[in-house]
């Protein structure tokens, strides 16, 4: 069923919601949705309901909230630190993983950081890295929206990965990554870091394992920068499995 998030909280039953602006857009132009189709609408406090469109006007379509949707909650918590890559890469990233069930993304500066994103297009890239987590997760149906943080600087990468099992990408690493989840069945909250294009420094390797990070390889084939992301993240979720979102 489709999904759309809206930005307020549900209060009553057989209230109406107004969809305008680019959702409008979206399920009028994209989804050619027709009056009587179902929706599933997640509102500002991540909860679900069924909603039926009721009216597809020429700038709004209102759907009739049904009933509450209750659905048991994905206990996996995972975050996603990544270097600024070329391109579209981020983008990949950020909508594959958002699919996959990723929760925060952070993206953060090493010392073979290609893109260096400034004030402004920092921002630039920030709004634009949102809509796509948003649109992501209503095209795959998760229950929340992920959040993605302004960058961040390497040294402060623990304050972001609190409780967490901590794991980085090293090429020549002699722990797996699943002998490292053998070895932590119990863990509910990951913190994932996979180097830039250039990969990591010598002394960032050092330094990331003395703040308690465990360097990991990802088997035989050395994986691009985006691929490694997906892999891991998608690796957590087939070896812990929490229940659907």
């Amino acid at each position: 069923m489709k999904k759309i998030f809206i930005e307020e909280n549900i209060i009553d039953f057989d209230s109406k919601v107004r969809i305008t602006g680019k959702d409008f857009n979206h399920m009028s132009n994209s989804l050619r949705v027709s009056v009587g189709e179902e929706f599933v609408v997640g509102d500002a406090s991540y909860n679900e309901y069924l909603g039926i469109i009721s009216e597809v006007d020429k700038n709004e379509i209102l759907i009739e909230i049904k009933n509450r949707i209750v659905r048991k909650r994905n206990d996996i918590d995972v975050t996603l630190f990544f270097s600024a890559l070329k391109g579209d890469k981020n983008e990949d990233i950020i909508r594959k993983c958002s699919e996959i069930g990723v929760n925060t993304f952070i993206p953060t500066i090493t010392k073979n950081s290609i893109v260096e994103l400034n004030d402004k297009n920092g921002a630039n890239k920030l709004l634009r890295w949102r809509a796509l987590a948003r649109e992501s997760s209503m095209q795959c149906g998760r229950e929340r929206i992920p959040e993605i943080f302004p960058i961040i600087y390497f040294d402060d990468l623990n304050k972001y990965a609190i409780n967490s099992l901590k794991i980085f990408g090293e090429i020549n690493s002699e722990k797996s990554l699943k002998s490292v989840f053998q070895e932590n069945v119990q863990t509910r909250r990951f913190a994932c870091f996979m180097g830039p294009e250039g990969d990591f420094t010598k002394y960032e390797i050092e330094r990331l394992k003395s703040m308690g990070w465990i360097g990991v390889n990802l088997g035989d084939n050395i994986l691009r920068s985006e691929t490694s992301a997906i892999f891991v993240a998608s690796s957590i979720y087939f070896f812990y499995p929490g229940g659907d979102e």
